[in-house]
């Protein structure tokens, strides 16, 4: 047996406002959604811009500079490192950055990369590299 709906029997007109309340608090909600659509669009824009700025500040960089993960493997490299490493990109990528530390600094180098993640702050350190040469 079907249940009659919560308005079965409700005033017409009372409806037909209730309704209208509802529809003017959409329409309200709908113009609040589409200006934070815009602007995010335009913070998105803005980000783009700055990420390809500073993309191409990194490249262009004449020292050498590695990002690395946590795990100690290359996630980036300007072109100052792959002139240094004297291997290309995308070898690097992925690499295991102790591959291309001294021996006698991987010890100080590890506990410098586990201070950096510990603190959470970006730091630069000066480091002997070997290459594959």
């Amino acid at each position: 047996m079907p249940t009659n709906p919560s308005w079965a029997g409700a005033d017409p007109v009372a409806l037909a406002q209730a309704l209208d309340l509802h529809r003017a608090e959409l329409e309200a909600q709908n113009l609040e959604l589409r200006a934070t659509v815009e602007r995010l669009t335009r913070t998105n824009a803005a980000l783009v811009i700055a990420r390809d700025r500073f993309r191409a500040l990194y490249d262009q960089a004449p020292m050498p500079y590695v990002t690395i993960a946590r795990d100690r493997t290359i996630l980036d490299v300007n072109r100052a490192s792959v002139d240094l490493l004297e291997t290309a990109r995308p070898q690097l990528l992925g690499a295991a950055v102790e591959l291309f530390v001294d021996e006698a600094a991987r010890a100080r180098f590890r506990t410098f990369v586990d201070e950096v993640f510990a603190h959470g702050s970006a730091r630069s350190a000066d480091l002997a590299v070997i290459r594959s040469d």
